[in-house]
């Protein structure tokens, strides 16, 4: 039966046993509505848990209306019924998605410590606050927790000290890095934080830098200059020498001092004067030493200074970096920074602001390839996959205030798992069926052109299943990338167990991406008796892993090991 025949049967199939307009036949205990009007299959507790962590509730999907505040609200109640259950559960997962960097954002995870550390319990608020350093990993994670707290209970001793240790717990180097790259955010500052903290020690320097960032005395300049092998204690003289610095006294030698502090001192981006930010000179003397995340942000500034240019000893640098396996691996970046990056970079000019470049292909190339690092390697399995993305008209939403469609990162997930995995079938559902053809030398974009032509439509996500089923297609694995709002045709778990019957697979693996932090999914709670379907919850970094060890032949369940 060809797609195009297939597709004009789906009303006639819609009305058929297990359609999603009801409750799912077999299902009916934990059959819920969805957003779209149909039924899908609700989650556990743990499982709302962890995908609220990787995906959080930012920017929902146009078609819901209120739905950003619905989300938060279910979701907020689920974590407080968790903590008052199964606390150690919740801050097992938190430390564990955060540390293991597999979310697009670390803010859900502040936000859920924030909710252990309101707790009444006074076990549970200890307990969270030992991990707000674990957690809290830069100065504007904890300055997004100290917002978030602040509107969850009061300034007790408990949490003024757990504010005080973050930063004494830090050597003198890792302290002066954090209070100069990090000064503010979401309304608080390093000074508010010192002041309401009252952090003390005997280390003469640290205490010279509270006063400095609390007062304004510069003691610790003449106190640094003592401490010449100090990382910290360079970069703070060289920030007190630029602070004093006026931008109508902005000048060649002026210029030119500053590079020497910066390759002096390793200062950073945020650390020099705005007005010197987009001199191609100082951008490359910044490049030296430049983090991954850091670089991936100033390719656009490199790029419209010229600094990034064909042949330049920038570019060669610039690409060299954000290729290299192991520079990715350790900066744990998630594959969505680097797509949100690549569309950027590849229109030529920012979301906000006026900037404006000329593309370089080989950065545009070299983005390409981060992508695909950005994700936990996997070996390939051999096995049999039909990869299905949701194109329907409620994937046309803006993707976590980003600036791309859910159908968009479905169809950059799909191509993923295509580059890695040789047995590939992809394949695209609305109210129709239609073949994405996904290869392996398609581009992001090429991948996102060709979901966007068919993004329109309800949604029936049974249509590969029921096509595979009708074809005798040898898959297995059904792989689905949705937001699970189904509302026509079957269920897709109650077609995949249609299929293992006449196919005689009893083993096909059924598996759904889900991209939006919701109290349902396509499989839900049916995986405690079905060990070979499965929910991936949300846009994980470690997808490909996850995928290996569930259609492994030795393994029925994914294993996700925590990274030391």
């Amino acid at each position: 039966m060809s797609i195009k025949t297939y597709s004009k049967s789906v009303k006639k199939e819609s009305k058929n046993k297990g359609s999603v307009n009801k409750k799912i036949t077999g299902h009916e205990s934990y059959s819920v509505p969805n957003y779209g009007g149909g039924y899908s299959l609700q989650s556990s507790p743990e499982d709302c848990l962890e995908r609220f962590l990787i995906l959080g509730t930012a920017g929902a999907k146009y078609h819901i209306g209120a739905a950003k505040a619905n989300l938060t609200e279910e979701n907020t109640k689920n974590i407080r019924s968790l903590i008052k259950s199964h606390s150690t559960l919740v801050l097992h997962k938190i430390k564990e998605v955060s540390v293991q960097k597999r979310a697009i954002s670390n803010d859900p995870a502040i936000y859920a410590l924030a909710l252990c550390a309101a707790y009444p319990d006074k076990n549970v608020r200890s307990k969270a606050l030992d991990l707000l350093p674990i957690v809290c990993r830069t100065g504007t994670h904890l300055f997004h927790f100290a917002e978030l707290i602040s509107g969850m209970r009061g300034w007790g001793r408990g949490l003024r000290t757990a504010i005080g240790d973050w930063y004494l717990t830090k050597d003198f180097d890792s302290l002066v890095y954090q209070t100069l790259k990090y000064r503010q955010r979401d309304g608080w500052s390093v000074k508010d934080l010192i002041i309401l903290s009252h952090p003390k020690t005997n280390n003469k320097l640290k205490n010279s830098l509270f006063n400095y960032i609390v007062n304004g005395n510069e003691t610790i300049y003449n106190d640094a200059l003592f401490s010449p092998e100090s990382k910290g204690a360079k970069q703070i003289v060289a920030f007190i020498e630029i602070s004093k610095w006026k931008e109508d006294e902005k000048s060649k030698n002026q210029k030119s001092r500053l590079i020497d502090l910066i390759l002096f001192s390793d200062l950073t981006h945020e650390m020099i004067p705005t007005w010197y930010k987009n001199e191609p000179e100082v951008q490359e003397a910044l490049l030296q030493k430049m983090p991954l995340m850091a670089t991936i942000r100033q390719i656009n500034a490199m790029t419209a200074s010229g600094l990034i240019a064909p042949f330049s000893k920038a570019t060669k640098t610039i690409v060299d970096r954000i290729t290299d396996s192991k520079i990715v691996s350790k900066a744990g970046i998630h594959p969505l920074q680097v797509l949100v990056a690549s569309r950027v970079y590849n229109q030529g000019r920012g979301i906000k602001g006026q900037l404006t470049w000329k593309p370089d292909p080989k950065i545009s190339a070299a983005l390409e390839e981060t992508f695909e690092l950005a994700f936990k390697s996997a070996p390939a399995t051999g096995k049999n996959f039909m990869i299905s993305v949701d194109v329907s008209g409620s994937m046309a939403g803006q993707f976590q205030e980003f600036p791309i469609r859910y159908c968009e990162v479905a169809a950059c997930i799909a191509l993923t798992m295509v580059k890695r995995e040789p047995n590939t079938y992809t394949m695209c559902f609305s109210n129709k069926l239609n073949v994405l053809n996904l290869t392996e030398k398609d581009t992001l974009k090429s991948a996102t052109d060709k979901a966007l032509r068919y993004n329109v439509g309800t949604t029936n996500a049974g249509l590969p299943i029921e096509y595979a089923i009708n074809n005798k297609l040898d898959v297995d694995a059904f792989l689905h990338i949705t937001d699970a709002d189904f509302n026509s045709g079957k269920s897709p778990l109650t077609l995949t167990e249609e299929f293992r019957r006449k196919m005689n697979k009893p083993k096909t693996r059924l598996m759904s991406v889900g991209l939006v932090a919701q109290n349902y999914s396509t499989v839900g709670f049916a995986q405690e008796s079905d060990p070979y379907s499965m929910d991936i919850l949300g846009f994980d970094s470690s997808i490909p892993t996850i995928i290996n060890k569930f259609c492994s032949d030795s393994n029925s369940a994914p294993v996700v090991e925590e990274e030391e």
